[in-house]
C-alpha cells in the first residue's frame, strides 16, 4: 500500500483486502501446491527412457565422435531432469509417492550414486529457520562473500566427484560393514549431498528416508556388479566412460546453477 495515497483511496483498498475470501485463497493454493501422480510418473519415464537411449546409443557410439559427444550431452540433459527430482522426493510427505520413490532410486538415484536418503534430511534441515544459513547447514556457502577461487574450486570439483563417490561405494561402504566405527564416519562425511565440504550430517532421525541403509546397500551392489561386467568384458568400458561423462557434465551444470542462485 503506498503511504502517500490520499485516505479515501487506502480505505477503498482496505475494502477490497476485508473483502477477499481468505478461506477460499487457501483451499485453492492447497490445491495447487498438491503434487500430481500423473505429472511426476509421465515427466520422469519420459526423461528417464530418452535419457537412458541416448546414454546407450552413445555407448556403442563411435568414441570421441561428434555422434557420442552429441549422445552425451542429451543423455546429460534428460538425465539431469530425472535426477532432480530428488528436490521433489525431499518435500513430499513421508508415506507417499512410496512406488515412484521406489522406481526413482532404481532407475536415477542409485545408477548416479545419489540415492534419495543422500538429500531427503540434508534438505530438510536446510529449511529449518534454526539452521538455514548456518553452520548445520549443508546446502549455504557465502560463495559471493569468500575467495573468488573456492567458487573455481567448487565448480572443478565436478571432474574429481564420480570418482569418490566411486570410491565410497564400491571400496568404503563394504569395508564399513566389517569396520563397525566407520559406519558413522561414513554417515556424518560421506553421505550427503551438500554444498558445504565441511557440513557434519545429524545421526540418523525421522527426517531422513527409513530406507536408507537398503539404498546404501542397492547403490553398493549396483555399483560393484557394474564394475565386475566391465571387468570381466560382459560390459564395454565404454559404460564407465559415458557414465562418467554424463555424471560429470550433471553435475558441473549443476554447480553453476547453484553459484547463479
Amino acid at each position: 500500500m503506498d503511504a502517500s495515497a490520499p485516505p479515501e483511496a487506502k480505505s477503498q483498498e482496505e475494502a477490497k483486502l476485508e473483502g477477499f475470501p481468505m478461506a477460499e485463497a487457501r483451499v485453492i493454493a492447497r490445491r495447487f501446491a498438491e503434487p500430481n501422480p500423473r505429472i511426476y510418473w509421465t515427466d520422469f519415464i519420459v526423461s528417464g527412457t530418452l535419457g537412458w537411449a541416448a546414454f546407450w546409443a552413445a555407448v556403442f557410439a563411435a568414441p570421441f565422435s561428434p555422434l557420442q559427444i552429441g549422445l552425451v550431452l542429451v543423455a546429460s540433459a534428460l538425465l539431469f531432469r530425472a535426477v532432480l527430482f530428488t528436490h521433489e522426493l525431499a518435500h513430499l510427505r513421508k508415506g507417499t509417492f512410496g512406488t515412484f520413490r521406489f522406481f526413482w532410486n532404481i532407475f536415477a538415484g542409485m545408477p548416479f550414486l545419489v540415492p534419495s536418503y543422500s538429500y531427503t534430511g540434508v534438505h530438510i534441515d536446510h529449511h529449518r529457520p534454526g539452521v538455514y544459513g548456518s553452520s548445520r547447514d549443508g546446502e549455504y556457502v557465502s560463495f559471493g562473500a569468500g575467495n573468488p577461487w573456492k567458487s573455481v574450486g567448487y565448480v572443478m570439483l565436478s571432474f574429481i566427484l564420480p570418482a569418490l563417490l566411486l570410491v565410497r561405494f564400491i571400496v568404503l561402504t563394504p569395508l564399513s560393514w566389517i569396520v563397525r566405527p566407520l559406519r558413522q564416519v561414513i554417515w556424518r562425511r560421506m553421505s550427503s549431498l551438500a554444498i558445504d565440504l565441511n557440513y557434519d550430517r545429524h545421526p540418523q532421525n525421522k527426517d531422513d528416508d527409513s530406507t536408507w541403509l537398503l539404498q546404501e546397500t542397492g547403490t553398493t551392489l549396483l555399483a560393484v556388479g557394474v564394475a565386475a561386467l566391465i571387468a570381466t568384458g560382459v560390459l564395454p568400458l565404454a559404460v564407465f566412460g559415458v557414465w562418467y561423462a554424463v555424471t560429470v557434465t550433471i553435475l558441473f551444470v549443476n554447480s553453476i546453477r547453484t553459484l547463479g542462485a
